[in-house]
């Protein structure tokens, strides 16, 4: 009941389908057979499951975790046979889950994530690495990952194995940013103090990506401290103060994002034959990306949907914290 109450929040927030990347009961994978057989019309879920992580690693309390690459062959193989359509990694430190983790802490070697890679892309299935430390950036990238969430440092090299594998980043600006604007002085300040030490880093990784060609795909780590169901057009804004266009934001939203959740026969674009998902705006967000903060109406399957009630009203405003932006 409760991941069904947060998918219509994002559906009426403007989101029609969406990569649902490590809950800690894998309900994301029972919500995926729901959305593929029917029974399920709000936002589509593609599952990755239960995240893997190393043992004492980043979220291991409620990943399962492995070691050596052995182990993350076997892994993904029984995440696979669960039923999963993605795969998480949990690749390096991060901000919220341990007092005495730092996201510059590398925990997964390269040599793991490529085994898990290999067994994955032999079944077609894509995987995303949760990698914030700069060595981790890197290796998950040579080890073949798909996607890259969060990126808090990019050097030269990472950007041209970003360029040269075509693989996306997902930065997901919002979670440590809502971290500092909602939860300065709610949440822990071990955590509130991380987020500050990263932010400015996070967002000038992502500025160099974006002005340098990097593949972009947008999503928010919704579920993070604070980081709201709804937090879709925040996310966008962000993205446009870090430094990307707006046609970038709307692509990687749309095309870019159908391809990499792997439903663009589908998804992603309102041209004939394709579902008709979308939203309605008053004006073009290719001129105010702020626009995607006010959706009119929504249609899923052809259909505009009464979202009456499926919005959050205890969402908490941005309005703490000491940031510039």
């Amino acid at each position: 009941m409760q991941a069904q109450a947060n998918l219509n929040e994002m559906l009426a927030s403007g989101v029609t389908y969406t990569r649902v990347l490590a809950t800690a009961q894998s309900f994301d994978i029972g919500m995926q057979k729901m959305t593929l057989n029917g029974q399920w019309r709000g936002t589509g879920v593609v599952a990755s499951g239960r995240a893997f992580s190393t043992i004492g690693g980043h979220a291991s309390k409620i990943g399962e975790a492995l070691s050596g690459p052995e182990e993350f062959r076997a892994g993904v193989r029984r995440r696979i046979e669960q039923g999963a359509h993605a795969i998480k990694y949990m690749a390096s430190g991060g901000i919220a889950f341990d007092q005495f983790e730092q996201p510059d802490m590398p925990q997964m070697t390269e040599a793991e994530m490529a085994a898990g890679v290999d067994v994955a892309h032999r079944r077609g299935i894509k995987v995303a690495a949760h990698a914030e430390a700069l060595q981790t950036v890197k290796e998950a990238l040579r080890a073949g990952v798909d996607s890259v969430e969060h990126a808090f440092v990019i050097d030269d090299e990472a950007l041209e194995l970003f360029q040269s594998t075509g693989t996306y980043l997902t930065p997901t600006l919002v979670a440590p940013y809502v971290i500092i604007k909602r939860g300065d002085g709610l949440l822990p300040q071990w955590m509130v103090d991380k987020a500050y030490k990263w932010v400015d880093s996070h967002f000038a990784a992502f500025g160099k990506a974006a002005k340098n060609g990097v593949n972009l795909a947008l999503g928010t780590d919704a579920g993070s401290p604070l980081n709201g169901y709804a937090d879709t057009a925040l996310e966008a804004e962000l993205w446009s103060i870090a430094g990307a266009t707006n046609a970038q934001i709307l692509q990687a939203l749309f095309t870019n994002a159908a391809d990499l959740l792997q439903i663009s026969a589908d998804y992603g674009e309102l041209v004939p034959g394709k579902m008709a998902d979308f939203v309605v705006f008053d004006a073009s967000p290719l001129a105010d990306i702020k626009v995607l903060q006010e959706p009119k109406r929504v249609a899923k399957f052809g259909e505009f949907v009464d979202t009456t009630g499926f919005q959050n009203p205890y969402i908490l405003p941005l309005d703490k914290g000491h940031l510039a932006y």
